[in-house]
Formats: C-alpha cells, sequence, structure tokens
C-alpha cells in the first residue's frame, strides 16, 4: 500500500513520500490555525440557521440565512484549506452547499439527493461525503460521494443486506491520512478504505444507533454518540473494540427521547462537543467525560444539529507501533501481522486473536424473552448459567481467558454487573464457596440484534462443570440477559428471599480458551513432529507430520471441548515426512466457523514421537472467517 499523495506533489514523486513524512509536510503546507471558533446549524420548518461562535459559546453571530425550504440542516464540516464551509439539506430532494465562513459566496453543489445525512471532507484528495439513502428506501443505506465542487457524483458504498425499514447508516467522518472512512450502520461503527471501499471492518459493536463518530487516532480512540429512543450517550472505545467506555450516559429510559446527534473533539483543548436537538443544547466535556457543561441553548423555535470547528487539523498518522511507518503499510509489506484484519498490527492488538478460540457457544435468540437480573433486593435476580466440557487425551485441561454475552439493559447504569465463575458442587449448582474468577461488563448490547460482548476472566479449568452467575453492580441496575439457543437451563435466585427459580431456558453465552497445545508436549528430549500451517489461516490447511517408521496413519479435526469435526484416513505411510490437507469442512462437507481448532495424527504400528501401539500428536491451529 502506498500512502496518500500530495494534492500539490506529482505523481510518482508523492506516492513515494513516507506516510509520516507526508501528514508532517501537509500540516506545514497547509494553513491550519488553533480552533478557535464553532460553527452551528439549526433547523425548524421553514426556517433554517447557521451559526458562529467562540468555543465558550460565547459572542454568537449569524452568518448566513440558507433558502427557507432546505430547513433541514443535518451536515456540516469545514474545509480550513480551500477556507470553504458546506451543509447539508437533508430532506428530499435534499442538496449540499458551501460558501465562505462568513456565508458569502454561496453555491449549490448537488441537488436531488434522497434524504443525505452529514457532510465529511478529505482535503487530501478534494473529496466529500455523505450518508443517503437509496432509490428503493427512505433509511440511510449508502455513502455517497462526489469532488468538493459537486462534480463526479457516486455510490462509495452500500449497506448489505438492506431493509428500508431498519438499516440506518449514521454520518462518516474521514481519516484522510491513514485513509480510511469512517460511519455508523447495524449497531456498529464501520471503516472503509478510501483507495477502494471493498469490504467494510467492524472497528466498535454493541451500539443501538450511532449519530455521530470522533477520531483521536494519537490515543487509539473512537469517540461516538447514541441517540436511540433508549440511549443518550457519549462513548468511547479503542480502535480495536476494547476499553469501551461510556463517558456521558444522559439516556431518558426505556420509553424517553433522545437527541444527542453530532460530535467533534477539540483535541488541543482537551474537549469533546456534542448537540442535542431535543433538549436544545451544545454540550462540552473533558475527553474523559468530566466536566459536563451547556455552552449553548438554541431559541425555543430552532434545534442544534451539526457542529463544525474552524480549523479541523488532519489527524496524526496510525502508528502504534511507534515505528515511523504507518500502520497500514507495516500490514502491506509484511513487517507486521494483521489476523483479524482489522487495519490495526497484532502487536498493537489487545488482544491477540490468534491465541483465543470459543469453546462454548450457546448462540442467542435477541428479543423480549431475556432473564431479568438486578441490583434491587426486593425485586432483583441472579442468573447462574452452567457449561461444561471435555478434552482430548493427553490434555488435562483448558486455559480460560474470557466470556461473552448478549443482552440488554434499561437503566444503563454506569457500575453495570458482574460475571462471576464457579465451580459445580457435586449436586447440581455452583459452588460459591470457591470463585474461580470474575469480569465486570457495562452497556453495549441490544434487544434486537445478536452482540456478543466479552470479560476477560483468567483460570484454568480442567474438564468438568461449570457455573456463571450474573450479578447487578448496583441498586439501579436493571438488564436482561437474551435467550440461548442450545444449552441446558438457567437458574435465577431471588435476592429478597434467596429462593432459586429454575428456568426453562439458558442464557445466551460463550467461554473462550487459549491454545491448549502446550499441555501435550512431548517427552523431555523428543521433538514436535507435527505442524499446521497456515496457522492461523482463511482456507485450507496443510498438516505435516513427521514418522519415524511406517505404519497406518489417520487424522481427527476436534474442537476445543472434545467434540469430533472430522476424521479421515490417510492409510499406509512410510517413514518420514508426509502432507495431508483439510479443506476447512466437517463431516458434513459444512464449512466450519472462526475459531480454534485441533488437529490429531493417529499411527498405528509407526513411530511418531515413540514407538509402540497406536499414538497420538496433538496441534492447535486457528481458522479465520
Amino acid at each position: 500500500m502506498t500512502p496518500r499523495s500530495l494534492p500539490r506533489a506529482s505523481g510518482s514523486a508523492a506516492r513515494q513520500i513516507p506516510a509520516i513524512l507526508l501528514a508532517a509536510l501537509w500540516l506545514v503546507a497547509t494553513p491550519v490555525l488553533g480552533q478557535t471558533r464553532l460553527y452551528l446549524a439549526e433547523y425548524q420548518y421553514n426556517n433554517p440557521r447557521l451559526k458562529t461562535m467562540l468555543l465558550d459559546g460565547s459572542s454568537v453571530q449569524e452568518i448566513f440565512t440558507p433558502p427557507l425550504s432546505e430547513w433541514l440542516l443535518v451536515g456540516l464540516d469545514y474545509d480550513a484549506t480551500a477556507g470553504k464551509i458546506y451543509w447539508t439539506h437533508g430532506s428530499h430532494p435534499g442538496t449540499i452547499r458551501r460558501a465562505n465562513p462568513d456565508g458569502s459566496a454561496g453555491q449549490l453543489l448537488l441537488t436531488g439527493l434522497k434524504y443525505p445525512r452529514g457532510v465529511a471532507l478529505d482535503p487530501l484528495a478534494g473529496k466529500i461525503y455523505w450518508a443517503e439513502a437509496p432509490p428503493q428506501g427512505n433509511a440511510m443505506g449508502l455513502i455517497r460521494r462526489s469532488n468538493a465542487d459537486g462534480a463526479g457524483l457516486e455510490t462509495w458504498y452500500a449497506l448489505a443486506p438492506y431493509d428500508p425499514n431498519l438499516s440506518y447508516v449514521g454520518k462518516p467522518i474521514v481519516d484522510p491520512l491513514n485513509g480510511y472512512l469512517y460511519f455508523c450502520a447495524a449497531n456498529e461503527i464501520r471503516r472503509v478504505k478510501l483507495e477502494g471501499p471493498g469490504p467494510a471492518q467492524t472497528v466498535v459493536r454493541g451500539l443501538n444507533t450511532t449519530t455521530a463518530v470522533a477520531l483521536d487516532i494519537a490515543n487509539d480512540r473512537i469517540y461516538f454518540v447514541d441517540g436511540n429512543t433508549n440511549t443518550d450517550i457519549l462513548g468511547c472505545a479503542r480502535l480495536d473494540d476494547t476499553d469501551f467506555e461510556v463517558l456521558v450516559d444522559l439516556s431518558p429510559g426505556a420509553f424517553g427521547s433522545s437527541g444527542l446527534y453530532d460530535l467533534r473533539l477539540d483535541l488541543a483543548g482537551g474537549k469533546a462537543y456534542f448537540t442535542d436537538e431535543i433538549a436544545k443544547v451544545v454540550r462540552r466535556c473533558n475527553l474523559d467525560g468530566s466536566g459536563l457543561e451547556v455552552i449553548y441553548t438554541s431559541p425555543a423555535s430552532l434545534a442544534p444539529t451539526s457542529i463544525s470547528f474552524d480549523a479541523d487539523p488532519l489527524p496524526p498518522v496510525q502508528d502504534c507501533n511507534g515505528n515511523s511507518i504507518r500502520d497500514l503499510d507495516d500490514i502491506e509489506s509484511g513487517t507486521s501481522e494483521d489476523c483479524n484484519g482489522n487495519g490495526i498490527p497484532d502487536e498493537c492488538e489487545a488482544n491477540a486473536c490468534e491465541a483465543v478460540t470459543y469453546g462454548i457457544d450457546y448462540g442467542s435468540d435477541p428479543g423480549p424473552t431475556g432473564r431479568v437480573l438486578s441490583g434491587d433486593p426486593s425485586t432483583g435476580f441472579e442468573v447462574f448459567q452452567s457449561f461444561e466440557f471435555v478434552t482430548l487425551p493427553e490434555v488435562p485441561g483448558l486455559s480460560l481467558v474470557e466470556i461473552m454475552l448478549d443482552g440488554w439493559n434499561v437503566n444503563y447504569h454506569p457500575a453495570g454487573f458482574r460475571a462471576t465463575l464457579f465451580p459445580d458442587n457435586g449436586s447440581g449448582f455452583a459452588d460459591e464457596t470457591r470463585p474461580l474468577a470474575s469480569a465486570d461488563f457495562r452497556f453495549r448490547f441490544s434487544p434486537n440484534t445478536v452482540v456478543w460482548v466479552g470479560g476477560r476472566m483468567t483460570a484454568f479449568l480442567p474438564a468438568g462443570r461449570y457455573w456463571v452467575r450474573l450479578s447487578a453492580n448496583d441498586p439501579a441496575y436493571y438488564a436482561s440477559v437474551n435467550v440461548g439457543l442450545s444449552g441446558p437451563p438457567s437458574i435465577s435466585r431471588r435476592l429478597s428471599s434467596g429462593e432459586l427459580v429454575p428456568s426453562t431456558y439458558s442464557i445466551a453465552l460463550r467461554v473462550r480458551f487459549a491454545d491448549p497445545a502446550g499441555v501435550s508436549a512431548p517427552p523431555e528430549g523428543r521433538r514436535v513432529d507435527l505442524s499446521v500451517r497456515p496457522n492461523p489461516a482463511r482456507g485450507p490447511i496443510e498438516i505435516e507430520c513427521h514418522l519415524d517408521r511406517s505404519g497406518e496413519v489417520a487424522i481427527a479435526i476436534h474442537d476445543p471441548a472434545g467434540r469430533l469435526v472430522r476424521r479421515w484416513q490417510e492409510g499406509w505411510r512410510s517413514a518420514g515426512a508426509f502432507l495431508a490437507r483439510w479443506d476447512g469442512r466437517d463431516a458434513e462437507s459444512r464449512v466450519v466457523p472462526a475459531g480454534a481448532y485441533i488437529v490429531s495424527v493417529e499411527t498405528q504400528g509407526a513411530g511418531a514421537r515413540s514407538e509402540g501401539a497406536r499414538k497420538a500428536i496433538h496441534r492447535q491451529f486457528v481458522v479465520l472467517r
């Protein structure tokens, strides 16, 4: 991959400039000033307004009155290079216009658009992006773009599958130096490459209706506002979907209404600014969520939607490993691995994806039939779910690294709830005198979409039966964990009386184990005679085994719970190395899901690590989809 080119440089010369040097040259060559003013779009039917103010909300000035028929202003961005402000009229037909910051020299760039939302500038390529509804529906399902002057209109990304009632693509944001476009869709934040969209990568999961995102690339953070009818939160997470945190929770409750709509970061000042079109205010807070304050209140007849700054400096190049090479170039050149394809080198990931797998998976049936838990002793429940597993011969146990749940919340209390692991007491219930591990969970579940959310746990578990207990951390907390599609039934305990209430349903549960390959090491002084490549794999794998002498050979694939996936006979093999191939399918010719698997090479009358009767060598490998 080559760095994105400077607009003023010749093509071949610009493409040879290292990405971080490119960033430095661009910022020096561009007259980017510190952020001093905030631009604001407000709407009322036949009464739109564009205003500017200082960052503390003072010195408000009205700079431009758009055409009264273009009253639904739902997108705003500032091009510091050209000194132009862009905005969208989000009705149908929708328009995109631009003008000088004082409102002069207004231009109509595009018209006839279908409910456009947001506008995001790519100053390096001279492009503008926005969300739009496709011809066959009214919900946002497309990302479209054009040149900065409105020419070259095209559809850049289409949400698939598209649902005209449920699909929603939120306002996009451009990271021009790293070459990404970020947007919200289907309860997630996704991104596509600006050089060619291709498949979208999921950056953050487990949201409701995220309306806007903002980036702090230098600190590996993405910020977002989630403005569903149930939620009103400002949150952030790492770009690898870890360290999720709710910074500001203004949620109105299950049947309220929420109005968080747009978001901008003042990184130099350490502030986040966001609009609330229902409360009719613009708020700001520190990047950790503290110091929340209202800096501007709209007149009663107007609703604030989109905001921008007078100088949006380009974000720095993403270089998480500090080697002065852009992460994308590290990955493309092969100097860094990216096992999950999220654009972040593996050495920078909080969780190494090639080292873990789903060992237990009960599936999820999202909807209104969840298992309730609450911190209120008078009405609340704790919920217990069991799981059990067996191991292959010579494997004494597996190392637990994470459990995952799917559910949803009503109160969204920041304290969240806790999952605690216990062994079975031998009588069919948890031995609560022997906690093995615990993890805390916070809100980002969905009532209607399967969203697995994980909590880190560390414990070595011999084969057997175990229980996960879910307990609310605060009396104000109330949540429902979605019902599982399989597995043993769960048990609830009423907090006020201690009564156990059996259920006919399991809860949606995944248990992830670490790589168990090392627990069946060969005798001291003997080399391992089995390898799998590639590992991790996205397609077929090759299995190589070294036989000390000739014999009958069989190969089996198991999952970490000991379930046989596929087994076949290789027949008689001569001494020495031989290769076998597995096509990634089970005994029924179905493609296996992503996860870790164990390959066993069984020998009879041949020497592999030792002589004698039937022997088996085990190795784990990871399948990526």
